[in-house]
């Protein structure tokens, strides 16, 4: 119980200096919610303007898409506010800063996601969390739902988290780890739409090689879906499983790490 109200003030403190870091230019700041909030919702625009031409994309209402839509926002999103600095691994091991972090009696990974924070998810997750409560609207969707919305998100972003864990995790192999973290940032696009829209070794590799489809897809089926009880259960079992693999894999790899000034 220590060790977690330790790692809760530590958070605390390193999110209370970040973010006094992030207003000492406040222009800069906001420009930055703006934009991202801006970018996605030019995308949602996009979405808008395909349904005026259709009424459904394979059997999806607007409706729908728009839930999927503004439920991988609102993940991707807490995902970027929050654990994003994980995918800055190879520059913190090119530059010897990683160094730094071994030297303290702290979690490794705690350390790296703390170390810096990124405003510009603020605009995502806002815009996400708005869409799904307009999707929910829309669709008429009973409370008792809507409650789990929470523990669905988070069980999606550790899928992310998991994900970052294990591509990051080739930088203590290979330095030049960057174009492999800008490949993972294009595999989230895949997060925005229903996987059973792709074809069918797509979806095969969403659900099961590389799980985006746990992101977004399975757990939005418990609001979407008649079978809200399994996929109630499934999610989380799978997307705490991936993460407890990554975590290990990437703790693992740890091993191969050579400070660049060796």
């Amino acid at each position: 119980m220590n060790g977690i109200i330790k790692y809760l003030k530590l958070y605390g403190i390193a999110g209370s200096n970040n973010l006094k870091s992030l207003l000492v230019y406040k222009l800069d700041f906001f420009i930055g919610l703006a934009a991202m909030f801006l970018n996605n919702a030019m995308r949602f625009l996009i979405l808008v303007f395909i349904f005026n031409m259709v009424d459904k994309i394979k059997g999806w209402s607007f409706d729908q898409m728009l839930f999927f839509y503004g439920f991988s926002t609102m993940v991707t999103g807490l995902w970027h506010c929050f654990f994003i600095n994980v995918i800055s691994l190879p520059y913190y091991i090119r530059t010897g800063e990683f160094d730094r972090f071994l030297l303290r009696p702290v979690n490794l990974l705690f350390q790296i996601t703390i170390d810096s924070l990124d405003e510009d998810g603020w605009g995502e997750l806002l815009l996400g969390i708005a869409l799904v409560i307009f999707a929910c609207v829309r669709l008429g969707l009973p409370l008792w739902k809507l409650i789990l919305l929470a523990p669905m998100a988070i069980s999606g972003c550790a899928i992310l988290i998991a994900i970052s864990l294990l591509l990051s995790a080739v930088s203590f192999i290979s330095i030049g780890g960057v174009p492999v973290m800008e490949l993972m940032l294009k595999m989230f696009e895949f997060t925005k739409y229903p996987v059973n829209i792709f074809s069918q070794g797509l979806k095969i590799i969403l659900s099961c090689v590389i799980p985006l489809g746990f992101v977004t897809f399975y757990p939005s089926m418990v609001f979407l879906g008649s079978n809200t009880l399994i996929y109630l259960t499934l999610v989380p079992l799978v997307s705490a499983a991936y993460f407890l693999v990554a975590y290990f894999v990437w703790n693992y790899s740890i091993k191969f790490y050579v400070s660049s000034g060796n």
